[in-house]
Parts: C-alpha cells; structure tokens; sequence
C-alpha cells in the first residue's frame, strides 16, 4: 500500500494531462458517443454481423477514469498513469477487436510471446560470444503512438484480413480513437496524443507501429550487420557485431521514420546484460542465463495467514519454481533461485515442508503431450468463503467441472482513493434485494438479478405491482398486503455472465429469508456437498420475475 498526499497525486495527474497535449472537454460525452457506436455497429456487413454484437456499449456506460499507479521500484516514485475503461462506451468494441486483430500479428519475426519464447530463440544463439550484448527501450511508449500512422498500419491490416468488410472496421477504429476521453477531478479531458495505458486496444497499436517500424528500417543494416533482433512490447534485446554507435544509428534512423517514437540504448555492463526477468552472463566460450532480480524488487505476495484460498496462496510458488526451471542455464543458478524462493516462503510464514513438496512436483512434473488433457471445464467464479468454497469445488471437480475462487476485499481494496468511488446501487447491475413488510408485521425479502441498471429493474417491479399481474410473485405480495421498500433496494452480488449470476441468485435465494421459490439449479446434492443450510420460505415460482 502506498501513502500520497492528495494535492501531489493531482499536480502529477495534471503533469500528465498536459504532456500528452489533453483538451478539456465542457461536457460528459458518454450518451453522444453510445448512440454513435450503436448507428455505426447497425450499418456492418453480414460477415461482420458477429463481431458487430459483441462490439456493441454496456447496459450502463460512464466515462473512463484516470488514476495513477505509484512506481515504487524506480527513483523518485514516478506515477504510472492509468485510463480505466470498465464501463466506457467503447469497452467491447476494443476488446472484440484486439482479439480480432491480436492472432494476425503474433507471428513476427521480432515479435515475443514471453520469457519462455525468447529462451527458445537466445537457446541456438548461447555460443556467439564473438556478438556484442544490447538492450533498448522505447520510451513511453503508449502516449507516444501517432494515432493517424496507426490507423492507417490497421486498415492494411483489415484489408488482409476480410478485403470486403475492411471499411466498417477502418471506420469503427478511427472513432474508437478520436473519442479518446476520460475524467478526472469532476472534469473531462480529450486524450488528442499517443494511446492510453489501459485501453484493450492500445497494446495491439503499440505492436502494429513497432512492427512497421522494423520492417521497415532494419533490412536496410542486415547487409553490414549480423543483427539479432527481439522485442516484448517497448523492451528490446539486440544481438550483434555492430559498435554502440553503429545499434544507436538504426534506433535514430527508427526515431526519424517516426518522431513521435525514440529509444534509450544499454550496453552489456561487465559482461552483464538484463533482459525482462532474464540476466545473460558472458562466461568463457558462451552465454549462460539465470534469473534476474531488479536491485530495487521487494517479492510480496499473499500471506500465509491471509483469508485467501489455498491455491492462491502458493499460485505465486508454482511460478517461481516453474521460473527456476526454465531460465538458469547452470545448475547452480537453478539451486541459487530456489533458496531464495524458500527465503521468500520464509519471510511470508509458508511452512517448509509444503513449499518443499511443490519443489518436488514442479521438478518431476512430466513434460509430455501424449497424456491426454481431461482437464475440467471451467463454468465461473465464487467469492471465497473458508470451508464452503473447498466443498463446493472438490464436488464440482469429482463431476468435471473447475470454478474459480475470488477472494474477499483487503485493506487496500477498501481505503484506496485514487479511483472514484462506485456508481450508487441504483446504477449498477448484478444481484439485488430489497425488503418487504409483510400483513403480520414480520419482514422479509425479495431477491432478484439483473443486467441493466436497478433503477431501471424497478420501475418494472413497481409496474408489475400496479398492473397487479397474478404471474408475479411480488405482485401476488402486495396484493395480499404486503409493502415493498423500494428505496433500500441494494446490489448484493455482482457477475461478469447471465449465466453465472443466475447461479449465484440460487444460492442467494437458497440462503436468505425471502418469498423467491429456490431455483432448480440447486440440487440436494450440491447444497449436500456445500454444506449452505437454506432459511427460505417459499411461494408459488415465477419466471416473470426473473426476467434479466
């Protein structure tokens, strides 16, 4: 957790906002562009028909947020500002159409995937030592973006993809990117320069961008030049018999193609060179790799006492082990990174016997494609509740199913100010309740779920109850006297799939005092295997009521 003062937080937040040449904005534009996205989306092809639906703006869209990440590892504390974009207008549409775009892009020849791709690479390469050892970066790299340049490097890019629907795809870009917006401290601003971090699609015009980039300069040197050339994002390792000079020529003849883009170059230091979580040695007659550790890295991860469940809790273990495996090219390297894995177990108060026995299953874990995967099928997430949640999962994996953990809010999680505070209930979606005051004087409830905004779920209730509709089992409620109290309705539950929120509706129901009838996706033996006791009452079912 990281302690700012309030008024050196929004001086730093406005640095940012007019070094990337941001445009103050009058008004809240999020309605306007909702209904230009929608027109836009109606006008596709039908080839496109399917990647039009998924495009299409949430139920309840507000404006992006920014809010800034403290850099603890770099000096001075530097901010790392973030464009939240959860429920902006755009949201879907730049997911669906970085995972449209994302498959054609991947197979690079500078291109890597991560630290286990570029060891496949760097393996054939380990003994030229006769090569010299650099590493660049781009410097910051999403607000440097020319938007226009890589609007157009995109449609190339549709044109190959699907030649006929290249257009509405070019177009559904271009104003994804000129209503590049977002709020903060009660004003709107327009983002006129680079990509913000945060964006679905900004890592997908970042690539497209270096791409061409390299495409385009780096041929020109391969005639004087043994280059060996791999980027991950805006980190670059460069293998070659070129001087410094000579590697600083092509990062300058790159900054000239595209000005808005330049690099800060560093050569092997004593042998030495850091590449992502990878330090190459230069030892006698080849290089050797181990894992590198920044000098400034402080490993924190989940407690042993923290309320999380236990496979969270070593996730971060097995990943390390899996680390020390794969990168240490020496075995001493190997058994150095595993003592200070256990120094990290120690420090946490793991016990040494179970971070022992994930040592002994990460090292003998076979490694062959001819055992046939049964993996379970994954159907969604729960929050964690110690006890119920291990039941519910153990049953669920005996019948070939795999739900996923979400542990409850920290410390941080509840203090945090740099993010707005939540929409009221009102305007959100996902489970809700409110209570009932019954003839005899006796309260209870009524739980529901939603996809839309409560108010707007409210409404309907209030109709259905005023048409005094027999199919509704609220309304059969206040017909037999009993009173709504609509104005403590409260989101209780939130899911990211109808699907899953009717599930975790059930268990609501299941649990709490209200007149729902318990929903037939919750069989005895479920409830069994939970151990969840039901304090229900029950009444006649009705599926008017549990219209989304």
């Amino acid at each position: 957790m990281v302690i700012l003062d309030r008024n050196v937080y929004n001086k730093k937040t406005y640095e940012y906002i007019s070094d990337t040449l941001c445009q103050t904005i009058p008004a809240d534009p999020t309605s306007s562009i909702v209904r230009k996205i929608k027109n836009l989306l109606k006008s596709a092809p039908e080839p496109l028909y399917n990647l039009a639906k998924i495009c299409k703006p949430p139920s309840h869209c507000t404006a992006p947020i920014i809010f800034s990440q403290v850099k603890t590892h770099k000096e001075g504390n530097p901010l790392q500002p973030i464009i939240s974009k959860c429920n902006a207008p755009t949201i879907n549409a730049e997911r669906a159409l970085a995972k449209f775009i994302s498959p054609h892009i991947s197979d690079h020849r500078h291109t890597l995937r991560s630290t286990q791709h570029f060891l496949e690479l760097f393996q054939p390469l380990m003994t030229r030592i006769d090569l010299n050892l650099y590493s660049a970066d781009v410097n910051s790299l999403f607000p440097s973006i020319p938007i226009p340049h890589a609007s157009s490097l995109l449609h190339d890019v549709y044109t190959t993809i699907t030649p006929s629907c290249a257009q509405i795809e070019s177009s559904l870009t271009t104003h994804i990117l000129d209503i590049n917006y977002f709020s903060f401290d009660h004003q709107f601003f327009r983002q006129s320069s680079g990509a913000p971090m945060g964006s679905p699609l900004s890592s997908t015009l970042a690539e497209v961008v270096m791409q061409n980039l390299e495409a385009t300069v780096l041929p020109h040197f391969l005639d004087f030049f043994t280059i060996f050339w791999f980027r991950y994002v805006d980190d670059i390792f460069i293998l070659s018999n070129a001087s410094l000079q000579s590697i600083q020529t092509i990062l300058d003849r790159m900054t000239s193609t595209t000005p808005q883009i330049t690099f800060s170059l560093q050569p092997e230091t004593d042998g030495k060179l850091a590449f992502l979580d990878v330090l190459i040695t230069r030892e006698n007659s080849q290089f050797h790799t181990q894992v590198y550790h920044k000098p400034t890295a402080n490993t924190s991860i989940i407690p042993s006492t923290s309320m999380s469940s236990r496979p969270h809790k070593l996730a971060a273990f097995k990943s390390f082990f899996t680390r020390a495996l794969t990168i240490p090219s020496k075995p001493e390297y190997t058994h150095k990174e595993v003592q200070h894995i256990f120094s990290i177990a120690e420090q946490h108060g793991f016990n040494k016997t179970q971070i022992s026995h994930l040592w002994y299953q990460a090292k003998n874990k076979l490694h062959t494609q001819l055992i046939p995967d049964h993996s379970p099928t994954f159907i969604g997430s729960l929050s964690y509740i110690p006890g119920t949640s291990e039941r519910i999962s153990h049953w669920l994996h005996r019948k070939g199913y795999r739900i996923a953990t979400i542990p409850g809010t920290n410390i941080f999680q509840s203090v945090r100010s740099d993010k707005p505070p939540p929409p009221a209930p009102l305007l959100q979606d996902g489970i809700y309740s409110f209570p009932i005051l019954l003839p005899n004087g006796t309260t209870t409830s009524y739980i529901g779920s939603t996809i839309r905004c409560l108010s707007q779920r409210i409404l309907e209730h209030k109709k259905s109850c005023q048409d005094r509709n027999i199919y509704s089992i609220l309304s059969q409620t206040t017909m037999a006297g009993g009173r709504p109290l609509w104005s403590e309705a409260n989101i209780i539950g939130h899911a990211r799939n109808p699907n899953l929120l009717r599930w975790k509706e059930a268990i609501y129901i299941h649990t709490t005092l209200s007149i729902n009838q318990p929903s037939l996706l919750l069989n005895s033996s479920l409830l069994r295997a939970s151990g969840v006791k039901s304090t229900t009452t029950q009444t006649t079912f009705n599926s008017q009521d549990n219209n989304l």
